[in-house]
């Protein structure tokens, strides 16, 4: 059920924005734009991932609005890129680093050089989601030394599902 207040809300993102993110994508959608994302989602593609057939958009009520809405909003402040967090995006890519570091043999320029890369490819990304896969990489739940591989668990910690349902849920909202 969406909040039904600011606090609510706030406390939630906060709190849980990974949460939060999959609840906008899933559960707080109106019935019939669920169902429009789950045939999107399983329908025949072309080689290019597009559907082979068009799949109208769902004719929703002022209510159904107002809650796709709400779900939107919601989904957007948890996906909110980590370049408006700068800080925090800093102190999660060191974290993740911090294990590279201390096996490479880079020098300080090197290592420097280093975060500038990886923080300037994570900065889509909300923060949680580079936390997240920062905590992994820290505790050794993640295998790697390069970004490639850091991104990948950047991803996941997301969820493929979520990335590619905010991608439909803009054209709703359009």
């Amino acid at each position: 059920m969406l909040p039904s207040g600011k606090e609510e809300a706030r406390r939630l993102l906060l709190e849980q924005p990974d949460k939060v993110a999959v609840s906008a994508t899933t559960l707080w959608l109106p019935p019939k734009v669920a169902q429009w994302l789950s045939y999107l989602e399983t329908a025949p593609k072309d080689m290019e991932g597009r559907p082979l057939k068009q799949i109208p958009m769902p004719v929703l009520s002022e209510e159904e609005q107002r809650q796709l809405a709400q779900a939107s909003w919601m989904l957007a402040q948890a996906m909110k890129p980590a370049s408006e967090q700068p800080e925090a995006l800093m102190e999660a890519i060191q974290i993740a680093m911090s294990e590279l570091r201390y096996r490479s043999k880079a020098s300080e320029e090197q290592h420097t050089l280093n975060l500038k890369v990886w923080m300037n490819a994570c900065q889509q990304f909300p923060v949680w989601a580079i936390q997240k896969a920062a905590d992994w990489w820290s505790k050794g739940a993640r295998d790697g030394d390069e970004l490639g591989h850091f991104l990948t668990d950047v991803r996941l910690a997301v969820g493929h599902s979520v990335l590619s349902r905010q991608r439909h849920l803009q054209l709703l909202n359009q």
